[in-house]
């Protein structure tokens, strides 16, 4: 589906990760191309999730335009630690990052949030399930295409210290038709 949604302004890797990180592709805006490598790719278990993220926002951070990272796996993070980075780590450097994370989980049994629900509300990303979805199609797309479309807003705070740290943050349309989508806090000067 998202290889299908890919416009050639558009620049996306695929990196698959289990015992290893392995760059397939990228960049490249050549669905058919991303389509093969994705039915080819097996799943497994190997490397965690948080360095997984890491990973993909550190191969797109920094490039010109909004960037995205896009993650497909069950959402949920292990109790043993096998890589880098634990999630308090992770959230803090996705947090510090202009990389927004969403991603594609099955449908969840879990009550709390899973590992990539926390990571994508950290970084104002969505995270859409698979079960008995019949608009993943359509919300994949949309979804692209608020990031390919949207904009950025940025803003000093007033009446707040510059360097204490991190600050919740809520976000809403007054007397407006529309959607805002957004981080749920900022770091006040500590980078």
């Amino acid at each position: 589906v998202l290889a299908d949604a890919l416009k050639p302004v558009d620049h996306a890797w695929l990196v698959t990760f289990a015992d290893v990180f392995d760059l397939q592709v990228g960049p490249t805006s050549n669905g058919a191309e991303l389509r093969r490598l994705l039915n080819q790719a097996a799943p497994g278990r190997g490397k965690t999730l948080w360095d997984t993220l890491f990973a993909g926002v550190s191969l797109v951070a920094g490039l010109d335009g909004r960037a995205m990272v896009m993650v497909v796996s069950d959402g949920q993070e292990g109790t043993r630690k096998t890589g880098w980075l634990d999630e308090s780590h992770a959230i803090d450097l996705l947090r510090r990052g202009e990389v927004m994370v969403s991603a594609i989980q099955p449908r969840s049994v879990v009550v709390s949030p899973t590992a990539l629900e926390r990571a994508a509300r950290a970084t104002g990303g969505a995270v859409f399930e698979t079960a008995r979805n019949t608009h993943l199609a359509d919300q994949l797309t949309e979804l692209l295409d608020e990031c390919r479309l949207g904009y950025v807003l940025t803003f000093t705070p007033a009446g707040v210290k510059r360097d204490d740290g991190w600050h919740k943050l809520s976000v809403r349309l007054k007397n407006r038709a529309g959607k805002a989508t957004a981080r749920d806090g900022y770091y006040a000067g500590m980078r």
